[in-house]
This record gives C-alpha cells, sequence and structure tokens, in this order.
C-alpha cells in the first residue's frame, strides 16, 4: 500500500503534500508533510528494486528522503479487502488538520 498525495488541480503531476498510510522511514503514519526540499518521492522500484515486476513501477507511491510533518493527524484506520497482490482493494479514513498553504493549493473553488 503506498501514501496518499494530493495536488492542485491545475497541475496534477506535482505531487505537493502526501499522508503515509504506514509509518515508513522517516514518515510517521496519519501525518500530513510537505513534498520538497528532503521530502521527496518514491516509485514503487525505488522500494520494491525489482524491475521484473509492471505494476506502478514508475509511478510514485512513497514519501521518501525526510521531512517534518506540517500537522498532525488522527489515527489512520486502512481497511484490506482484497489479498494485496492480484486483488488489492483498500479503504483509507484520514483525518488531520489543514494548513493555509494547503488550503489555498490544494482546494480550488
Amino acid at each position: 500500500m503506498g501514501d496518499l498525495f494530493f495536488y492542485a488541480p491545475s497541475d496534477p503531476a506535482d505531487y505537493l503534500y502526501g499522508v503515509p498510510l504506514s509509518s515508513h522511514g522517516a514518515f510517521i503514519a496519519d501525518d500530513l508533510y510537505k513534498v520538497g526540499g528532503a521530502t521527496t518521492l518514491l516509485t514503487a522500484n525505488d522500494i520494491i528494486d525489482n524491475t521484473g515486476y509492471y505494476y506502478r513501477r514508475t509511478q510514485d507511491v512513497w514519501l521518501g528522503g525526510s521531512g517534518s510533518p506540517e500537522t498532525i493527524g488522527l489515527p489512520v484506520s486502512v481497511v484490506d479487502y482484497g489479498n494485496g497482490v492480484t486483488d488489492a482493494l483498500y479503504a483509507a479514513t484520514l483525518e488531520f488538520p489543514v494548513s493555509a498553504d494547503f488550503t489555498s493549493s490544494v482546494i480550488q473553488k
């Protein structure tokens, strides 16, 4: 399972924020991190390191590097409705406060 990313509707290819659905490396599940500087993005291949896998191999799926959270969230709830391989279906519930920058850059009216 990867992290959840947010982008400005005007530029969907540019991820601005990420929330880890599970803790990994320097990143804590539930917290909101701003992408940039020391906080980078990792592809599925960066994590798995096996070019034999084809599913989402070059897609950004995890926060990488390091960083401090913008805001601290409540515990994330993730429910696995599949087997994680051929039937990977998850339901994630997140609740976290948003910064003014998040609101102005991601939420468009």
